[in-house]
């Protein structure tokens, strides 16, 4: 029973949720590297199978509002079937849809992401600042700040970062670092650092005791 009321209460404590009912979310972001930004990637998580027709990932500019790369879902068909959908460079691990090879997503100062079914935004974010959208699907639309970020210039010796969603799908936005080049968890679930799952536990715990 203590364990079922800590895992509502991660999920509870969220700060930042995705769309409400979406079928499809993103879930992950890697956007910065030490160096060469060979191995950047979005990932998205919803229901296996699903089928995909209609689905865009437009990333957008906060220079300035506008798209500047539309990626076509529904070349892969169907979301694979544990959920996790990854689109990125080749020499990312799982990657599903191959976009790009270096440089495929902005560095931020903002910039941000949104997840298109059908001409209508399902899922936007934005990181390192909001901005409005000018133009495409989601013209007028204010990209909100998930309120973490990777490093805007890592030098050597810095950890790589990752930005996750969790619980996958439906929770708070943190961040995970590590000395691999690609310190996510591109196509399986996102698991926080103990630190970072302790400081969960306890805002959960904190939320559980006021509601008593």
């Amino acid at each position: 029973m203590k364990a079922m009321k800590l895992i509502l209460a991660i999920a509870a404590v969220a700060v930042f949720a995705s769309t409400a009912n979406a079928s499809l979310v993103i879930n992950e972001l890697d956007y910065d590297h030490d160096g060469t930004d060979d191995q950047e990637f979005v990932e998205l998580f919803g229901t296996g199978g699903e089928d995909l027709t209609g689905w865009e990932l437009i990333l957008y500019n906060g220079n300035g509002g506008a798209s500047y790369r539309t990626v076509d879902l529904s070349t892969l068909g169907t979301v694979p079937m544990d959920g996790f959908l990854v689109v990125g460079s080749a020499l990312v691990a799982n990657v599903d849809i191959i976009d790009w090879t270096t440089n495929g997503v902005q560095n931020g100062a903002p910039d941000g992401v949104a997840l298109v079914s059908g001409g209508v935004v399902q899922d936007l974010l934005a990181y390192e600042g909001t901005f409005d959208g000018v133009g495409g699907p989601a013209d007028g639309m204010t990209f909100p700040d998930i309120g973490v970020a990777d490093h805007p210039d890592p030098g050597v010796g810095d950890p790589e970062l990752a930005l996750q969603l969790f619980p996958d799908g439906v929770g708070t936005w943190i961040v995970t670092e590590g000395s691999a080049r690609n310190p996510g968890t591109p196509g399986a679930p996102n698991t926080p650092e103990p630190a970072t799952m302790s400081l969960l536990l306890l805002g959960g715990g904190l939320l559980l005791r006021r509601r008593r």
